[in-house]
């Protein structure tokens, strides 16, 4: 689904109260930590993290994801944030190869959905291209779809976010 925020079509999504909230709460940050993330409301339902680009950004947005999401209460199961690493791993890889520069990771967490969105500079729309046996490509997107069923992408006036949302699972207890 692709939705041009700046004609105004598409459907609402849970990121548009998000995107409303200020950023007034202080950023949580380690000595040396690369980038900048930020915890977006009190009860910690939601994180934005700036990331630098460039491949570094790709293992940071995990680590920064999974921090995020193993503090979650109620806990999110850990196929889920399995699930979601991996999504947060294509969608950061993606903005290395095709969109270089920097980026933002933001996750949100709801009753029933980890939604996850990756923000970059460029306004193309990421296309399906035929997986490359080669490891050259092409299965992102296809791999996206597979875990959560459809692929967003927004084109606003500073580039695009692309976003997905996963189903948060039951831990057993």
């Amino acid at each position: 689904m692709v939705i041009d925020v700046a004609a105004g079509t598409g459907s609402p999504t849970p990121w548009g109260y998000a995107q409303a909230r200020t950023m007034a709460y202080p950023a949580r940050q380690r000595r040396g930590q690369v980038g900048r993330s930020s915890i977006v409301d009190d009860d910690e339902r939601c994180m934005k993290h700036d990331l630098p680009g460039g491949s570094g950004s790709i293992p940071l947005a995990r680590e920064r994801a999974r921090e995020f999401l193993e503090r979650a209460e109620p806990a999110v199961a850990e196929a889920t944030v399995q699930d979601a690493l991996l999504a947060i791993s294509e969608l950061v890889t993606n903005v290395v190869r095709h969109a270089p520069g920097p980026c933002t990771l933001r996750l949100e967490l709801d009753a029933e959905h980890v939604h996850i969105a990756g923000s970059d500079s460029s306004s193309v729309v990421p296309r399906a291209k035929p997986p490359q046996p080669e490891g050259l490509g092409g299965f992102g997107l296809h791999m996206l779809r597979k875990l959560a069923g459809e692929v967003e992408t927004r084109v606003h006036a500073a580039g695009k976010t692309v976003s997905v949302s996963l189903a948060r699972g039951r831990v057993a207890g």
